[in-house]
């Protein structure tokens, strides 16, 4: 998966952080969705289908630890990467075992949050080849089959059909 087929939901409260972040991976070639709340970010589900969610603990409306509990239920193969100024070893070992992929205790670098952002994504390089029933769909080359055989769609219905393939139940 190359940083441009990479979806980033990012989940933070400050948003002088916000910004900074964001126009860090957008320079690097990520598309990037902002939002500012727990609800906001839930609320996001409904119209992208992200490769990975960078979500703060500390939201205005409530415990990241939820959202993510929430995320992790009917999303589990998206990438979770906790982002806490809770830096204690059991603030870490919650989030891990509510199913988050990583956790990053604040103050961090905006360059070693790039570079755990890309290390999730060679963990996932394996699982980009999605297969419900006859239909293959394959992340990093863009091509989807139905019985082998190729099938042409555009970039809204192939990251539409991922989206459903990802949440088929």
């Amino acid at each position: 998966m190359t940083t441009n087929d990479c979806i980033i939901l990012y989940v933070e409260d400050d948003e002088d952080i916000a910004e900074l972040n964001i126009r860090w991976f957008d320079e690097q070639g990520y598309e990037m969705v902002y939002a500012r709340t727990g609800a906001e970010a839930i609320g996001a589900f409904g119209k992208v289908a992200p490769d990975i969610v960078l979500l703060d603990i500390m939201l205005p409306d409530g415990n990241g630890l939820e959202v993510l509990k929430s995320v992790k239920e009917r999303y589990p193969s998206v990438c979770c990467i906790m982002l806490s100024a809770l830096g204690q070893e059991g603030d870490k070992v919650t989030g891990l075992n509510l199913g988050a992929d990583d956790y990053i205790a604040k103050p961090f670098g905006v360059m070693e949050l790039v570079a755990r952002v890309k290390a999730a994504l060679r963990r996932r390089a394996g699982n980009n080849v999605l297969k419900v029933g006859r239909l293959e769909l394959n992340s990093d080359t863009m091509t989807v089959t139905l019985d082998s055989r190729p099938l042409e769609l555009n970039k809204k219905e192939f990251e539409l059909l991922k989206y459903c393939m990802r949440n088929a139940d």
